[in-house]
């Protein structure tokens, strides 16, 4: 019935018929830049696009690359109007203004959960990377939670369509799963992510960063109102628990910084740990933006800032600094680097930043660089601990190890100190 929102599944009848939607605005965008109605017949010619270059359908699960295709859609998406109850929404989206269907988004209620909707959306291939597809996922998570009253949204895209993935991320949906397969797809059996949001976290979102799945990070979080601060990023298996990080943190703490530890512990789960290496590398990245982005929105308040990271810590900061995510006055440690030790070593004659590189000669990870680690780099600090291992151990010599990590502590603590002199120069 019209108005029934939770279990009717139809839209109320103010948000029916012809009616023509504006995006919300986006960014500092003064105006919407997309408006959003129900698909009419004389969108056959846009929609022909598809037929002449079908590359634009390599990731959908549904076909408009012949003409037939394309006129089945608009019938269907048309008799939607006249569904009762209605469970399905193809709004065509073009650009404000601007007459011209460049693309779709949908919202189709499951029939045996009417509280649960799947997300769609494509766009014509001229009309990608400008964000569209964010604004109009935005449009149909106001329709499916404000109008609608649903209690969750999903969508789902090809494990290869990062595009796709990033655009969910950015609307707040949480990955929950992988799908291995499940449905032919052309050539190939398609493995999709799944991703999805709830009605209470669409309305109170988390205030901190949250990870490839959406679970909030763990922190150790030192912060105590001191003018500078400091950002950890161990290793895979390396906490801030263990010896280098908790004698560092405790050593920053006495020199006058605020601590700020990211403990991700990649080595604790279960799902990254069975995860494929592609998959791992994506996760790891979003990741590592995304607490990029949230140590970025701290750091004004303070006069300096230095990000040290261990290990697979490195690699996160390596991420950052790519993305621009990193202040370039704000000395970098690069602990041990790991598997990424070579773009790394690459990246420093280029920084901005001055940088300490700190590493055994035993290090497995060092040694396939080692050939182009840095050398007399006027930014560049290196330190070799010799005959130490990854974490600066000494096979069968356990005074010597710990006299390395209180070595290292020492280092990074100088090195810290000489860069705030440099600054005040």
């Amino acid at each position: 019935m019209p108005g029934k929102s939770k279990e009717g599944g139809s839209l109320p009848p103010a948000a029916t018929g012809a009616a023509v939607f504006r995006s919300p605005l986006s960014g500092d965008t003064p105006e919407p830049r997309l408006a959003f109605r129900e698909f009419r017949p004389e969108d056959r010619n846009d929609l022909l696009s598809f037929v002449r270059e079908p590359g634009q359908l390599k990731y959908m699960l549904f076909d408009l690359s012949t003409e037939a295709a394309v006129d089945e859609f608009l019938a269907f998406a048309q008799a939607q109007k006249d569904a009762v109850p209605r469970r399905e929404w193809h709004w065509a989206v073009e650009e404000a203004g601007r007459p011209g269907v460049i693309g779709s988004v949908a919202l189709m209620v499951e029939a045996d959960s009417p509280s649960s909707a799947e997300v769609g959306y494509w766009f014509r291939q001229e009309f990608w990377g400008r964000g569209y597809a964010v604004e109009a996922g935005r449009f149909a998570l106001t329709q499916g939670f404000e109008v609608l009253g649903l209690h969750r949204l999903w969508g789902k895209c090809h494990e290869d369509n990062r595009a796709s993935s990033r655009v969910m991320e950015k609307l707040g949906m949480v990955r929950e799963g992988r799908h291995r397969e499940h449905v032919w797809l052309r050539d190939h059996h398609r493995t999709s992510l799944v991703y999805a949001l709830l009605d209470r976290d669409y309305r109170s979102p988390p205030s901190g960063p949250v990870d490839f799945r959406g679970r909030p990070f763990r922190f150790v979080d030192q912060r105590r109102g001191a003018q500078q601060l400091a950002v950890l990023y161990p290793g895979m298996g390396y906490s801030l628990k263990a010896p280098l990080f908790f004698y560092l943190s405790a050593a920053l703490e006495q020199s006058g910084w605020d601590v700020l530890g990211i403990d991700t512990r990649y080595n604790d789960d279960p799902e990254f740990q069975t995860a494929s290496d592609g998959e791992r590398d994506r996760w790891f990245e979003a990741d590592s933006l995304a607490l990029g982005r949230w140590v970025a929105s701290l750091t004004p308040e303070y006069q300096r800032v230095a990000y040290l990271g261990k290990s697979l810590g490195t690699t996160m900061l390596l991420h950052q600094v790519q993305a621009g995510l990193v202040r370039p006055e704000a000395p970098l440690v690069w602990l041990t680097p790991g598997s990424t030790a070579a773009e790394q070593f690459d990246l420093l004659p280029r920084l901005p930043q001055h940088s300490l590189v700190v590493y055994g000669t035993a290090d497995p990870h060092f040694l396939k660089a080692a050939d182009r680690r840095p050398v007399d780099l006027p930014l560049v600090t290196v330190c070799e601990i010799p005959d130490a291992g990854h974490v600066f151990e000494v096979d069968g010599d356990v005074r010597r190890s710990i006299t390395n990590i209180a070595n290292v502590v020492e280092v990074v603590l100088a090195f810290l100190q000489e860069t705030s002199k440099e600054k005040q120069k």
